[in-house]
């Protein structure tokens, strides 16, 4: 079971407090894993910064990061118990504390994050029932060039 608490520390590791969400939450049944949709594998620190046809986050900026916003939503993980609030929060601190610490995360086609959103859900509630069948995911990210 992942421990979480309802504070965190100014400084906590990846590993230790979200890598175990990920890997329970988002990585399940073949579900956010080098082969899954969009590219994105969130088992590993390297995987989940990389991202995949776009970052997963935007380093500084929790409020517009596509995870939290799939994860705050209850649309991720489809088919599960939405994540807890103290687990969104743990996200939301790690992504915010991200660019107070000068990281700079830059997605495969090397264009700053800043310039990316992603849209990893597909509008289509049956899509979300079965994650199992990912073929059936549209990437919308174009769709959301106005934000």
């Amino acid at each position: 079971p992942t421990e979480v608490h309802e504070t965190v520390d100014a400084e906590f590791s990846f590993e230790q407090n979200l890598l175990p969400i990920l890997t329970a939450r988002c990585a399940l049944a073949g579900c956010h894993v080098a082969d899954g949709p969009h590219g994105l594998d969130f088992r590993t620190y390297e995987s989940f910064i990389a991202g995949g046809e776009h970052p997963a986050f935007i380093a500084g900026n929790a409020e517009e990061s596509e995870v939290v916003e799939q994860i705050a939503s209850g649309n991720m993980p489809p088919g599960g118990p939405p994540l807890t609030d103290a687990e969104i929060q743990l996200f939301v601190d790690w992504i915010n504390q991200q660019e107070a610490h000068g990281d700079t995360i830059l997605p495969d086609d090397g264009h700053d994050v800043h310039d990316h959103m992603v849209d990893d859900h597909d509008d289509d509630d049956d899509n979300h029932n079965n994650h199992n069948n990912h073929n059936n995911h549209d990437n919308h990210a174009d769709d959301n060039d106005d934000n």
